[in-house]
């Protein structure tokens, strides 16, 4: 689970938003098994798109990306972390997220270079 640690999310946080129990996570990363076609699958698949844009953005800064998540954000209309525990949270972090690259264009925007 590279992308939620890229994130900084914690068990916790990524159970609640993929909607499973920590335990659960404990046993999905134990397993490396997860069904991408499953409501949970599809989740984690945003996530690790969040992940890989966010990191393409800021030109992998870790610091940047984490801080991001714990941010009040004006574009996603809250705090990424805990906008993500709920699917219309998740999907305004990812358009937001879109309309980030797609005001650069083609490069990185933030982040250390």
């Amino acid at each position: 689970m590279t992308a939620s640690e890229d994130l900084g999310l914690d068990t916790t946080e990524l159970a609640n938003a993929i909607g499973v129990d920590a335990a659960e996570i404990i046993q999905i990363r134990e397993n490396s098994s997860l069904d991408p076609e499953s409501k949970q699958g599809e989740i984690a698949l945003h996530l690790i798109r969040i992940s890989r844009d966010l990191h393409a953005l800021t030109n992998g800064d870790k610091d940047w990306i984490q801080a991001f998540m714990r941010s009040e954000n004006r574009g996603t209309g809250g705090v990424p972390v805990k906008q993500i525990a709920s699917v219309d949270g998740l999907m305004k972090v990812v358009r937001y997220i879109d309309a980030m690259q797609e005001s650069n264009g083609t490069g990185q925007v933030f982040g250390s270079s």
